[in-house]
């Protein structure tokens, strides 16, 4: 008998290095904003890959967006509506880009865009991944970890007091290594095919309010 799929949604800001990161552990080839294509991710893309025998799909999704991600938290919730009770999500991945030299209010925004989505019941199975870390000397990598990490001000802390890991991807192969640990999580299943309820959605574990820019939140039960 095969191995059930397992999922892991990778998600964050635009230009944090999503698809690249799906790219370098899925092995694909999705455009990113490097490419002379240009733009950002707009749509869910799902990679496959496995890790010894265990099937994952990794799902890249649209980029947030603090001024506007009414479209981008839609796509996502209509990708998670759709998953079947054979697949089960294990984790979600936050990317963040460590050369970032401030933590904005709208680099705020768009991580409490991400929480509403995946619902704080959820966050001990969420890794937030700092990225991009060519871009940074060390000595200030490891300042901005820290303050990202320990810092009252910190918008991460309250997630990472609820069981979210901070985690590098930072050289070869991390990247795989953070998607090994996360298939260790006990899987936190959606229930069905989600419904119409009550003016909002609604199917087993699954909730989701009328406006989703109004915000979102999801719920995952234990099967």
């Amino acid at each position: 008998m095969s191995a059930t799929h397992k999922v892991v949604i990778v998600m964050g800001p635009i230009g944090s290095g999503k698809t690249q990161f799906v790219n370098e552990i899925a092995k694909t080839n999705f455009s990113t904003g490097e490419s002379l294509e240009g733009g950002h991710t707009t749509k869910v893309q799902i990679a496959d890959t496995s890790i010894g025998d265990q099937p994952v799909e990794v799902v890249d999704t649209p980029g947030l967006d603090a001024d506007n991600d009414t479209k981008a938290k839609e796509t996502i919730i209509q990708y998670l509506q759709k998953l079947s009770r054979q697949k089960s999500i294990v984790g979600f991945i936050y990317m963040y880009n460590i050369s970032e030299r401030r933590m904005t209010g709208s680099a705020k925004k768009t991580f409490e865009s991400f929480t509403s989505i995946c619902g704080t019941d959820a966050l001990s199975r969420v890794s937030i991944v700092t990225n991009m870390w060519d871009l940074v000397n060390n000595e200030d990598g490891e300042r901005r970890e820290r303050e990202l990490r320990d810092a009252d001000y910190s918008y991460f802390k309250d997630a990472i007091n609820q069981g979210a890991r901070l985690v590098r991807n930072d050289v070869k192969g991390s990247g795989m290594e953070i998607l090994r640990q996360m298939l260790d999580n006990q899987p936190v299943v959606l229930g069905g095919q989600a419904q119409h309820e009550s003016g909002g959605f609604n199917g087993g574990g699954l909730s989701v309010p009328r406006k989703c820019c109004a915000g979102i939140k999801i719920k995952f039960w234990r099967k």
